[in-house]
């Protein structure tokens, strides 16, 4: 390798790459570390936590940042630094789908989140009245912000 070489940047090598920044990355990370706890406090016993599931089913792309697996349920998270209510349309277009992707949590109560730094009232509204847990990550914690109450949406 010569040092021309060594000074190029790294071209991104799939699609993924090329709209994935290392922000959203650490920011999933963030929010994975304290998904467990979180979820336990509202009654889901999470048994594990996978970033980025992602395939190919009947010809569609599908990625999902988080999903969180107990045994009855599984909370899957949309992770966003900036939540905007075009995030929030699209992912709950591809949240029914999750179980075509798969197939192993297929009866399970599939669950959704949005996980994010920054948005408006307009917008969290929005994702709450749609049956989303509200996921913030501030400072170096993430907490769940809807009311204790709260009954989310079960997606399948």
């Amino acid at each position: 390798m010569t040092t021309h070489e060594l000074a190029q940047p790294r071209k991104p090598q799939t699609l993924a790459e090329l709209f994935s920044s290392p922000w959203e990355e650490l920011l999933e990370s963030l929010v994975d570390g304290d998904l467990v706890p979180l979820l336990k406090g509202r009654g889901i016993a999470v048994e594990s936590t996978h970033q980025r599931h992602k395939g190919r089913r009947n010809g569609e792309y599908l990625e999902f940042d988080l999903v969180a697996v107990s045994e009855l349920a599984v909370v899957v998270v949309e992770v966003r630094p900036t939540l905007r209510s075009e995030d929030v349309t699209e992912f709950l277009s591809r949240l029914p789908r999750f179980t075509d992707l798969a197939h192993v949590y297929q009866g399970r109560r599939i669950l959704g989140a949005v996980a994010y730094v920054k948005s408006d009232t307009a917008v969290t509204t929005y994702a709450e009245r749609r049956g989303l847990f509200l996921i913030r990550a501030t400072g170096g914690s993430t907490s769940i912000l809807n009311a204790e109450d709260f009954e989310p949406r079960a997606f399948a």
